[in-house]
Formats: structure tokens, sequence, C-alpha cells
């Protein structure tokens, strides 16, 4: 399923940086490569470090709140026209893809890995699937409905005025969610038990129910943040 701003883009970037900033269909095939290969590189590494860094803040939230802006800056300046020569906008553009991607990465990555920690049980991580699915489509249809509109009533400058409009929807909800939620991580797990005098043997996995069953609070939340941001 596409995320909402890899369907603007998957929309709306090749025509933008052919059309109105006038790059090369040459060099922008160089861009889309590079930014493939990027990510390629990028997904298993951010997932692996989310995976071993513990922090007394958890794993996966820090990686989310420290990106979320850095995501936002970059959002809207890959649909900033700059007043460069070719050489320079094809250098721009690249790097403000691969960082934009960078860091959407760091945010993506550990907070659809945070799902498993919250949603204990398989019964509540079918539900959130469920609901990332189709609330994720309707996100994704109006957000690429808004933005095709913006363009054709602002011409050349709708690109930036689109991306400022869907912005919150790609911050906001991950942050709102990141915050209501406890995440339960592996350290926090085994502390916990240690605490309680457990004398048992512990052997925690990451994200592995505790045993109890419960929904860690509030899933509700997260769920209906998720739907929004994990396919945006």
């Amino acid at each position: 399923m596409t995320r909402m701003d890899t369907a603007v883009q998957n929309f709306f970037s090749q025509p933008f940086l052919l059309q109105v900033v006038r790059i090369k269909p040459f060099h922008v095939g160089i861009i889309m490569i590079v930014r493939k290969v990027w990510d390629a590189v990028t997904d298993p590494v951010i997932g692996r470090m989310s995976d071993s860094i513990e922090t007394p803040w958890g794993r996966r939230k820090p990686w989310v709140i420290l990106s979320t802006l850095p995501v936002g800056i970059y959002w809207l300046l890959q649909w900033m026209v700059q007043p460069f020569n070719h050489a320079m906008n094809f250098a721009y553009f690249l790097f403000v893809l691969l960082n934009y991607n960078s860091m959407r990465t760091c945010a993506i990555v550990p907070y659809r890995a945070l799902i498993p920690d919250v949603a204990l049980t398989y019964n509540t991580r079918s539900s959130v699937a469920a609901w990332m699915q189709g609330i994720g489509q309707i996100a994704t249809v109006v957000a690429v409905t808004l933005f095709g509109y913006i363009i054709d009533k602002y011409a050349s400058d709708g690109h930036f005025y689109a991306a400022c409009l869907i912005l919150p929807g790609i911050c906001l909800p991950k942050m709102i969610s990141v915050m209501v939620v406890m995440e339960r991580s592996s350290f926090t797990s085994l502390k916990d038990k240690q605490k309680k005098g457990d004398e048992e043997e512990v052997v925690e996995k990451p994200g592995a129910d505790a045993g109890d069953g419960e929904v860690n609070m509030p899933c509700d939340c997260l769920v209906l943040a998720t739907a929004f941001v994990s396919k945006f």
C-alpha cells in the first residue's frame, strides 16, 4: 500500500522536476534511481539501529520525535523552485530528496516497529492493520486529489502551496501518537519483571507479549494516528 507522501511523489514529483524545474529527463531518472537505491540501504540500517539502541524514553520514540521536524523541512524544500542553473538544480534536488528519504526512514521504520510493542495481542495487531489499510487508502486519495487541485489553481507555485497544505497530515499524527502511548520495550519489560522479584529466567523479545494479554494504553489513538501517518 502506498503511503500518502509517496503517492504524491509518484504522481507529481517527476512532472514537477521535468516541467517546472526543467531538469533534463536523463538527470531526473538518475535522481529517481539513486533515491530507490538509497532507500534500500537505509531501511534495514535504521531498523537494526532502532532495535538495538535503548534509551530512557524507549527504543522507538526518540527516532520518531527527533526526525519529524527534518521530515517537514525537507518535504517543503523538495517542492520549492530555486533560481539555480541546471547543474545546481540537479545537485539541490538530489540532496534534498535523499535527505528527505533518510529522515522519513528514521521516523517511519521505528514508528511501525512500535506497533507490536503497543498492540500486544494478535487480534489487536490485526485491528491496527485493518485500520491502516482502510483509512490509509482514504488519506492517500484525499491528499493526491487536493494536491492536483491546488496545482491546477496556482500553476507553478501550486506545488509548494499543496505541500504546505498536507504537511500537518505528514508530521502531526505520528508526533501525537508517540506522545500518548507507552512504549513497551525489551528494556522496560525486563526491568519491570525484575522489580516484581520474579526469580524465573527472563527471556525478552522485542515487542513480545508479556503474558497478561492486555492492550497497552491507549491503542485506539495509535490505531487512528497510524492509519494516517504510516500510509502518508
